[in-house]
């Protein structure tokens, strides 16, 4: 025993109607989807900072920018970067690049201030010796920098009866090469110099993303389209 079931298709129609939906809803929930899923991969990207990191700062942790995907562009798409311009300073992508790639330390700013005045050659670096004063994100403050820089000097010109902290480039006595500071006779190193420092990859910024997309795609994208079909004839 059976039954025969037959159905019309307007297959143009059809086809008509699923233009029209694919244009009017189809890449606002992807922008929308994508933007979201941009969020997620900053926020993760913050938090494995707060993890891997010794007391990040609030500028790090701040580095992330989310550029939002518009839904007038043919592919859209959300961009997480980090910042490549900064106001005074490093810009993140410049210090943070070798902490997700690994590599080659790039120059900081002090390093670069002093070769800038001839007391350091391209491939002298500079780091913190074990008698600076460091903040609480274990790094020499700018005020510390800046006044270093100011009055930095060669070993020779330095006056050794002067009771006034002096900041100076050499090697005193034979000792290590970096930034001292003599005040009378006593000496302390501030700065050391060193060899370009090289670092591991510790930021694994891709597979976080790859992980947040992975993870919320699916579910951010079934949420925007039905936002948007929902709320498709008042827009």
């Amino acid at each position: 025993m059976g039954i025969d079931v037959d159905v019309f298709v307007d297959i143009p129609g059809a086809v008509k109607h699923l233009e029209e939906f694919q244009k009017k809803h189809i890449p606002f929930a992807l922008a929308v989807s994508l933007t979201k899923i941009g969020a997620i991969v900053r926020d993760d990207t913050r938090n494995e900072m707060q993890r891997v990191f010794n007391n990040p700062t609030r500028y790090t942790l701040n580095s992330l920018l989310l550029r939002p995907a518009q839904k007038k562009d043919i592919n859209p798409t959300a961009v997480v970067m980090f910042k490549d311009m900064a106001s005074r300073g490093n810009a993140p992508a410049k210090y943070l690049g070798p902490e997700v790639h690994g590599g080659p330390r790039s120059v900081k700013g002090a390093a670069s201030l002093l070769r800038g005045k001839g007391l350091l050659s391209s491939d002298e670096f500079l780091v913190p010796s074990r008698s600076a004063k460091l903040n609480q994100h274990g790094n020499i403050t700018r005020a510390q920098t800046m006044k270093m820089v100011a009055g930095v000097k060669t070993e020779q010109k330095v006056d050794s009866k002067s009771r006034k902290a002096q900041y100076f480039v050499g090697r005193p006595g034979g000792k290590a090469k970096g930034v001292w500071i003599r005040k009378g006779r006593k000496l302390q190193p501030f700065m050391l110099v060193t060899r370009q420092p090289q670092y591991r990859s510790r930021l694994d910024f891709y597979r976080i993303a790859n992980k947040a997309v992975g993870k919320n795609y699916n579910k951010e994208f079934g949420r925007a389209l039905g936002h948007a079909m929902s709320t498709g004839r008042k827009r």
